[in-house]
């Protein structure tokens, strides 16, 4: 990403500098570096905000919120996070609703609302099912789970715990499959590979063969040919 910025900033391309600068800033959100996150994060969301691009805005500030959220600043990340759902409500782009509405419930949790966090979670989990996305709907079982804890609805925790056992177990079992599916085919392909360099090798050995055994016979009709010439001149 590092070496993208440099390439966009020489053609002063701003838009994918805006993009870059949200994809440095979430990847050390992921290293945990979240004050580092966050200076890139901003750069990104003075430029999307200028450049007017929504959709880069929706994302960023989403991404921002939740790098508040691990240093604790939840006032900052709470507005910054319902800015976010704001605007992807406009946008009507349900992934990244979803994506909000787990934040914000992390936030609920964080800050002792728990009623709040499962109204969002309730959204969300209807959202991430009708666009197939699994890793979302795990992770708002389980936070949901953690939600009704706090409740004293043990029943209902114990409920969303299991949703979220099985479907965790389900989502290891589709990447296992997917794995193992994967695996099996670059055997495939590296076999084909090993059987067609030995076809080429057996090729080259042929021609090697049949090569050698032109000149033989070369070297024999010469050596006839020597030899009766030897012999007519010995006459």
């Amino acid at each position: 990403n590092q070496q993208a910025l440099a390439i966009y900033t020489s053609y002063n391309d701003t838009y994918y500098i805006t993009q870059v600068y949200n994809d440095i800033g979430n990847t050390y959100y992921y290293l945990k570096e979240y004050d580092k996150a966050i200076d890139m994060l901003e750069q990104s969301l003075e430029m999307s905000e200028k450049m007017g691009i929504d959709e880069l805005r929706a994302t960023t500030l989403t991404n921002l919120g939740k790098s508040y959220l691990k240093i604790e600043l939840y006032t900052e990340a709470g507005n910054l996070l319902n800015e976010a759902l704001e605007l992807c409500e406009k946008l009507q782009n349900i992934n990244k609703k979803v994506e909000v509405r787990l934040a914000l419930a992390q936030l609920d949790l964080e800050t002792s609302d728990p009623e709040r966090a499962i109204s969002f979670l309730n959204k969300a989990i209807i959202e991430a099912d009708f666009i197939g996305v699994k890793p979302n709907i795990l992770s708002a079982y389980l936070y949901r789970s953690e939600a009704y804890q706090m409740l004293g609805k043990y029943k209902e925790a114990l409920d969303d715990y299991q949703k979220y056992s099985a479907l965790n177990d389900s989502i290891f079992n589709e990447k296992k499959s997917r794995q193992i599916e994967e695996m099996r085919t670059l055997f495939e392909t590296e076999k084909k590979e090993q059987q067609i360099a030995l076809q080429e090798t057996e090729i080259k050995l042929l021609q090697q063969s049949a090569k050698i055994d032109r000149m033989q016979k070369i070297l024999l009709g010469l050596g006839l040919l020597l030899t009766l010439i030897g012999f007519y001149g010995i006459r």
